[in-house]
């Protein structure tokens, strides 16, 4: 094998890793955003799932149910683990598992997204050609 191949291949799996790498602490940083906002909020998770006037026991049992009782690092053990297995839990709303709703509100959100890219490319494109016509000018 010949000496400039063997650079190739190594640039090339140095790539994949610094890739990989990004990734995965992308990956940790959107989980890490997501489950400490949820503790941040000044709204009562129990409360807000069983109501404000549920008796004590049953306040109870669900904050232990939840996880609630121990500490917020083992609870975001917990969530990234469950989220890296793909249990997102139970929607408060739909009370359907959350992947359930993530999978029957995807052809909608990504019928949005394409719509938002294709105007973006309609309207994005031609300014960029007149910006670059007319440059140094106002219009650039």
């Amino acid at each position: 094998m010949a000496k400039n191949t063997k650079k190739k291949i190594v640039n090339f799996v140095q790539l994949i890793g610094s890739l990989g790498l990004t990734v995965a602490i992308t990956f940790l940083g959107l989980v890490a955003l997501t489950f400490f906002i949820g503790r941040v909020v000044p709204i009562d998770p129990v409360a807000a799932i069983i109501g404000a006037k549920a008796p004590e026991d049953v306040y109870q049992r669900v904050f232990l149910e939840l996880g609630l009782d121990k500490p917020v690092i083992v609870q975001f053990g917990e969530y990234l683990w469950r989220t890296l297995n793909g249990d997102f839990g139970t929607s408060f709303v739909t009370t359907r598992p959350v992947l359930t709703d993530i999978i029957a509100f995807f052809p909608a959100t990504l019928e949005l997204a394409t719509i938002g890219l294709l105007l973006g490319v309609i309207t994005g494109v031609p300014a960029g050609v007149v910006a670059a016509y007319r440059h140094g000018t106002r219009v650039d």
